[in-house]
């Protein structure tokens, strides 16, 4: 299924822009900063060096009140310049990714990063999903003041609704599904509509994510109601192969499955009486919902069988028929270290035990076979054996069955993050054993992020070409230009490009197959 870029949605937005104005900066001479006319109303900015930042922009009406678990509203029309510096809300969360607990619901807001300089054509437009399983997480934790001034992009990274806010099935809340991925198409419609009055090119848009946010761009690529909305994706740290169990809260679930856990959700919330429940559930508080619906684990996430996800974003890929638009996907070499690292905080050191007790409950009678293509024979080689083998099983076989099947349409681009001293999180004790490319660990290579340590300078230097990848993919659908190594288009596991640091850092990832056992899961797949 080819995808073209809305014609008529570029067309509004150049439209729109032309009779509000690009943003200006300080047009006045009051010492103020730039100022953008979003068509919900103008929006003043702040001033950061080589970069306008716009925070905090509405592109919804509050989902509050009678609005809770409704599809997305326009925001009420301002006409005054609006204060866009400050950061905004997080969407209701129990912090406990990043430490920024929330409970709060007006939340639909995004923040704009664009380059200082004036004039010139409309630029790129990026858009940031945030990961966090859909429960963590928000688009202000991400600075993208490098991708703006270093990239020449317009960079919009989002907040949507998230746990059982975004994602709750019941017959009293008829389009409440897919809460958190209708907000993301929300925001790229604002972004068709308002791109052109922050210098960014309506018509040429491209969407990425990582983790949870990933997996969201691949649900997208299979919404018919995001059609439209980007022209290209790139896709970090997803699986877009995978399909809904309990160990993959972020594929969606059959909806039998998210009918069954909304009427649990909502008999814990004394909201069972059919004609009730509606009005009962909007009356409960943020803390009592994600209690009710937070407690046993279960994860919530995008639900199939839904006018937004018609079907499986797996079974569409596995027909060829996602939407076929330009693809940078890719993992880090050692994605599950940092799971492990942070089971090991609440149970110990992970032993020989524990190592065959999660092959066991993940491949039941394969189990024999999956440890003995991972031999251990002891306690010290246990955690990083476990995440070796989780890597490949979770990350490493569906991201290359996802490069192998999308590149029978557009162009694919396959990465490998490979960093072995990527910078720690500053606030976490160190790890027992070496985290390596963890999950996670290139993300301060193209955002500015508070909790990650800093880069030194041949990092920096990796950053530096990353930004220049993802910026000229955002641009014309290829990373290649200028002095970057060559990154080939994806045919095949040696064709992805690994991204390290130091010299020859960048490079083809010849023997990638055999590093994370492919031919083996292949086998297991079967």
């Amino acid at each position: 299924m080819r995808h073209r870029p809305s014609a008529v949605l570029a067309a509004v937005g150049t439209a729109f822009a032309m009779l509000a104005g690009c943003a200006a900066t300080d047009p006045a001479g009051t010492g103020a900063g730039p100022v953008a006319g979003t068509d919900a109303g103008p929006v003043r900015g702040a001033i950061a060096g080589a970069v306008h930042t716009f925070r905090a922009v509405p592109y919804a009406a509050p989902p509050v009140g009678g609005l809770r678990w409704a599809p997305a509203r326009p925001p009420q029309p301002w006409t005054e310049p609006r204060d866009a510096t400050a950061p905004g809300r997080l969407c209701a969360q129990d912090g406990l990714e990043l430490g920024r607990p929330s409970t709060d619901e007006d939340c639909l807001t995004l923040d704009v990063t664009s380059p200082a300089e004036p004039g010139g054509p409309l630029r790129p437009v990026l858009v940031w999903v945030h990961g966090g399983s859909n429960v963590d997480g928000g688009g202000g934790l991400y600075g993208a003041a490098r991708l703006a001034a270093e990239g020449g992009l317009v960079v919009v990274t989002i907040n949507y609704r998230l746990g059982a806010l975004g994602f709750l099935t019941h017959p009293a809340l008829p389009g409440a599904d897919n809460l958190g991925l209708t907000d993301q198409q929300a925001a790229l419609g604002w972004v068709r509509r308002n791109a052109t009055a922050f210098g960014g090119d309506p018509g040429n848009v491209t969407l990425t994510g990582e983790s949870g946010g990933g997996a969201a761009v691949c649900t997208q690529l299979a919404s018919p109601a995001a059609d439209g909305l980007f022209d290209k994706a790139i896709v970090s740290s997803a699986d877009c192969t995978a399909t809904w169990s309990p160990e993959r809260s972020t594929a969606p679930r059959p909806r039998e499955v998210a009918q069954r856990r909304g009427q649990v959700i909502a008999q814990r919330l004394g909201c069972s009486d059919p004609a009730t429940a509606a009005e009962c559930l909007r009356n409960r508080s943020v803390p009592e919902v994600r209690a009710a619906s937070e407690r046993d684990g279960a994860g919530v996430g995008p639900v199939v069988e839904t006018p937004e996800l018609p079907r499986d974003p797996a079974t569409l890929l596995g027909e060829g028929a996602l939407r076929d638009v330009p693809v940078m996907i890719g993992f880090n070499r050692d994605e599950e270290r940092f799971r492990i690292y942070g089971e090991e905080l609440g149970r110990g050191p992970t032993t020989l035990g524990h190592l065959r007790d999660e092959v066991t409950r993940l491949d039941g009678p394969d189990a024999p076979a999956v440890l003995a293509q991972y031999p251990c024979a002891d306690d010290g080689c246990a955690a990083t054996t476990l995440a070796e083998l989780l890597t490949a099983r979770n990350y490493a076989r569906g991201v290359t069955d996802a490069a192998d099947l999308l590149s029978s349409g557009a162009p694919v681009f396959a990465f490998e993050f490979a960093d072995q001293r990527a910078p720690w999180f500053r606030e976490l004790p160190p790890a027992r054993f070496p985290q390596g490319a963890f999950h996670t660990a290139e993300l301060p290579y193209l955002f500015d992020v508070d909790w990650a340590g800093p880069l030194d300078p041949q990092q920096r230097a990796l950053a530096a070409e990353m930004v220049g990848y993802w910026s000229r993919f955002a641009r014309t659908g290829d990373p290649n230009g200028g002095d970057a190594p060559l990154w080939q288009s994806h045919t095949g596991p040696d064709s992805f490009q690994v991204l390290a640091p130091g010299p020859g850092g960048i490079h083809p990832a010849a023997g990638l197959a055999d590093r994370h056992h492919l031919g083996f899961w292949a086998e297991r797949s079967r």
